[in-house]
This record gives structure tokens, C-alpha cells and sequence, in this order.
């Protein structure tokens, strides 16, 4: 990742100079999202900059332990983009995946026509399907997280205590499926030990990511896994989750957090998670296949990812008919 570091180093000197800073990471965040957000929000805060953060959609409290993370807005009538001389944006490979694209299409609009000068757009992703949309692109395809990637490239710059060290360790960790999946790397395991050295507390992230199913989550599962579809011809199987799963019993969408990655053990080319939210379905996509590449079929969707990782969200409901399950 050397060849970053004429990149992050502007990056440093744009925030320095900042006068208002925005942190965006993409809509309903993971925990390399959220280990993202929080690690800058601890770097400005410690240099005194003015800031907000911001993403879309409700965060889970399995992330509750993140420090900076109540910190974290998702009022969208707070946000105003040209109120900043500075953007941040992690995680993201794409405006759709953050969930304003109406509004940064309109910001560079105004740009492009003189109206307005600012802000600067930097992004900080490692996602296949990123579309360099920044002034700035510190985009890592070969990195397991966008954690990795600052870890790699703001080291120097701030001092990572045991909080951000912990933050920066759950985006690893999350996004490498607890170091099991194909993004983990000898990079990524040398950075997750220098973490463990600063303080990072892998107990801590474990119990709150790894050992937080509930009775009533696992009874959900297994309605699941009692209804998981198998299309022999594509060798796909497909599990489909209604938001009448979860009114009828109350649960709520962290019941089913690691769904994906579960049934990816399965003997299969790859499976297909989707789970039904109010007016929009969520798209989850896995495989072990190295012959098959699932970021381009959520980019047709509207979503992105990596080769065998990815998701997707579409506007849409799930219902069952005599024929099978539809989406309308």
C-alpha cells in the first residue's frame, strides 16, 4: 500500500486545513463502517476539528462497545453538503450505497458549473465495484477492509490507542468473517496482531459480535433454515426472510446479523440471503467459488461488493404464492 502514501498524505494536509468535516460511511453500517467512522472520529476530536457523522439507517447494538459511536448521526435533515469545505467518505463504493445520491449528483453538478467550489470529496474504500468518485481515492481493492486501509495509511499520523485500535480490529474482523473468509491475508493478520499490541480488545469484540445470538434469534434461524430453497440447476441456495418473519414474532433485523456467512459452509456454489424491510428488500450474496463473481450481479442491482462477497438493497416485497416466493 505504499503507493498511497503521496494520496494520504493529502488527505492529511485537507484536514488540517479543514474548517468542517463531514464522515459518511454507506447506509445500515457494518462493523467496518462503524470501525471506520469511529476511528476518524476519535483523529478529529483530537485535533480539534469541527465534524459531523453521519450514515443512514439504524446501527446495531452489537456495536454498542465502539467508543465515538453514539457520536454517529442518521438524521438526513441534518445533513447539507455544501455546509462542509471537506468530505470523508468510507466504506462506500458508490453515492447509492450511501444512500444521497440525488444529493452528491446535485453537489458536483454545482461544481462542475462554477455555482460552488467546495467540498472536497475523498473516499477511502477496498471495494471491487468502488467508482473513484472522490477528488481523493485511497481505494485498496486488495485490502480486507477499509480498517486495513487506514490502519496502513494513519498509523503516523495518530497515535491509535486501545479504543481506535479496537475499532480499526472489528472492521478486520468483521469484514474477514472473523479471519475466515478469502480477504484474510498475511497483510491483514500482521495488522490485526499490531493491533492487538496497541491495545485492542479482541475478547471484547468477540463477545458483542461472535456471542450475542439470543434464544429468540436462533429460534428465527431455524424457521429459516427449515425453509431454505435449493436451485439444483444453478446450485444456488437461497433463504428468504419477510418483514411478516419479523412482526409476527417481534424480532427485529439484528436477530438475523451473520446469517450469510453461516450458511456459506453450506455445499453449494453460492447462496443468496433476502430479507424483506419495510418497502425495500435487502440483497446478501456469498460464495467460495473462485469461478464466480459476485459484485458484478449486485452492481446490476444497484449494489457492489467483492468477487465473493457482496450485497444489494431494491426497492420491493417478498410474497409467497402457489407458484413460489416473488418480489413485487
Amino acid at each position: 500500500m505504499n503507493n498511497f502514501s503521496e494520496i494520504s498524505k493529502k488527505i492529511s494536509i485537507l484536514i488540517n486545513q479543514a474548517s468542517s468535516i463531514l464522515l459518511i460511511s454507506h447506509q445500515n453500517p457494518d462493523g467496518d463502517a462503524l470501525g471506520s467512522l469511529c476511528f476518524f472520529i476519535n483523529y478529529l476530536e483530537s485535533i480539534d476539528k469541527n465534524y459531523f457523522a453521519f450514515c443512514l439507517g439504524k446501527i446495531s447494538s452489537s456495536f454498542g462497545f465502539l467508543d465515538g459511536i453514539e457520536k454517529i448521526s442518521s438524521d438526513f435533515s441534518k445533513v447539507k453538503l455544501s455546509n462542509y469545505d471537506l468530505i470523508i467518505i468510507l466504506d462506500a463504493g458508490d453515492f447509492r450505497q450511501i444512500g444521497l445520491e440525488k444529493q452528491f449528483n446535485d453537489l458536483l453538478n454545482f461544481r462542475k458549473e462554477g455555482k460552488i467550489s467546495w467540498p472536497v470529496i475523498v473516499n477511502i474504500d477496498h471495494h471491487l465495484t468502488n467508482e473513484y468518485f472522490g477528488d481523493f481515492n485511497l481505494v485498496d481493492k486488495d485490502a480486507s477492509s477499509t480498517s486495513e486501509i487506514i490502519y496502513e495509511n494513519f498509523k503516523d499520523v495518530f497515535r491509535i490507542n486501545r479504543d481506535t485500535a479496537t475499532a480499526l480490529l472489528l472492521g478486520i474482523f468483521t469484514d474477514t468473517s472473523h479471519f475466515s473468509n478469502p480477504a484474510t491475508t498475511s497483510a491483514s493478520l500482521e495488522i490485526a496482531s499490531s493491533l492487538l499490541k496497541k491495545g485492542a480488545r479482541l475478547n471484547l469484540i468477540a463477545a458483542n459480535v461472535l456471542k450475542n445470538k439470543s434464544f429468540f434469534s436462533l429460534k428465527l434461524w431455524g424457521k429459516i433454515f427449515s425453509e431454505l430453497i435449493r436451485n439444483k440447476r444453478l446450485d444456488l441456495i437461497i433463504a428468504l426472510i419477510s418483514y411478516k418473519d419479523f412482526s409476527d414474532n417481534e424480532f427485529n433485523e439484528e436477530a438475523v446479523e451473520g446469517l450469510t456467512n453461516f450458511l456459506n459452509c453450506l455445499d453449494a456454489r453460492a447462496v443468496i440471503v433476502l430479507r424483506e424491510r419495510e418497502g425495500e428488500i435487502k440483497g446478501s450474496l456469498r460464495t467460495t467459488s473462485d469461478s464466480i463473481d459476485l459484485s458484478k450481479l449486485a452492481k446490476l442491482f444497484g449494489g457492489g461488493g467483492h468477487k465473493k462477497a457482496a450485497g444489494f438493497t431494491i426497492k420491493g416485497s417478498l410474497q409467497r404464492t402457489k407458484d413460489g416466493w416473488k418480489v413485487i
